[in-house]
């Protein structure tokens, strides 16, 4: 299924990320740190890989139905001005 192997393919990617972001003693401090802080619990990490993991295809959606309504965006269309020639012509 497309679906879950996105899924997968945006867990695995999400999970290396934070893991390369530990690389160092003091990211891995700050990290612990950051959990203490926020939610008094330094192993929090756990917590949320854990509640990473457990997301499926049809959670998306229903966030996507929930928080992208038409009728509350805003549509931003950008039209790039020209490339200016360069001094003399541009030959």
């Amino acid at each position: 299924d497309v679906a879950l192997a996105e899924m997968r393919r945006v867990l695995i990617g999400t999970e290396s990320s934070f893991i390369w972001g530990l690389e160092t003693v003091m990211a891995r401090a700050e990290v612990l740190q950051r959990y203490s802080h926020y939610l008094g619990k330094p192993d929090a990490i756990a917590d949320d890989l854990a509640r990473y993991r457990v997301v499926k295809p049809t959670d998306v959606l229903k966030v996507a139905a929930r928080t992208m309504q038409r009728d509350k965006r805003v549509e931003v269309i950008s039209i790039p001005a020209p490339a200016a020639l360069p001094a003399g012509g541009g030959k």
